[in-house]
């Protein structure tokens, strides 16, 4: 107790009043941003993949609450599917091939790293090659097999620099220095299947 604290993402209830401050990235602005880049590059019924609830993060409540609000306002049944996010090869196959089975799904949204790299395989397996008629994208990415590859539509979370912020801010609060509560890292982007970045 009385230990200075800062989280990154919102903790939950419980220990929320025990955080001095919360850094976090526009996770929802980002899926968003996501979500309209492959409406506007043809795919209509985006399915997605996020992590369940056995670790709580309010990223992964931001970025599935954004999928189902933009699935709505755009008149576009969800079919949204969650596993563990250190899920096995068949727990995530069984994930993917569920968010796919409607017949117009014709793109997927994976929200934790890795996830949109590995449903490549999967993908394929069940005649939905990533390409110009299947989207893939990727909120978390995976620096090796997914935003380097130009298939994928791939958030950029800079990791590093993030943690860097975070230790700044808890230093901050160390030293009593005015700051805020909620904190928005910035430094993020998406970069679209192709090649184009597009920064927060």
């Amino acid at each position: 107790a009385g230990i200075p604290m800062v989280t990154a993402g919102r903790p939950p209830a419980a220990p929320a009043d025990a955080a001095a401050a919360v850094i976090e990235a526009p996770h929802a602005d980002l899926a968003r941003s996501v979500l309209d880049h492959l409406r506007d590059s043809g795919f209509r019924r985006p399915a997605f993949v996020g992590s369940d609830q056995q670790f709580y993060s309010s990223w992964a409540d931001d970025v599935r609450q954004t999928y189902l609000d933009w699935c709505a306002a755009h008149d576009v049944e969800p079919s949204a599917f969650d596993c563990p996010l250190g899920a096995t090869t068949e727990e995530l196959s069984a994930a993917v091939r569920s968010a796919v089975t409607p017949s117009d799904v014709d793109a997927l949204v994976c929200a934790p790293q890795g996830f949109a790299g590995r449903s490549m395989a999967i993908l394929e397996s069940v005649g939905r090659p990533v390409g110009p008629a299947f989207g893939l994208a990727a909120l978390s990415s995976d620096p090796t097999t997914e935003l380097g590859n130009p298939l994928i539509t791939a958030v950029e979370l800079a990791p590093w620099t993030f943690g860097r912020e975070a230790v700044n801010l808890l230093a901050s609060v160390l030293a009593g220095e005015p700051h805020d509560y909620l904190n928005r890292f910035t430094n993020v982007s998406v970069r679209t299947a192709g090649g184009r970045i597009t920064k927060s």
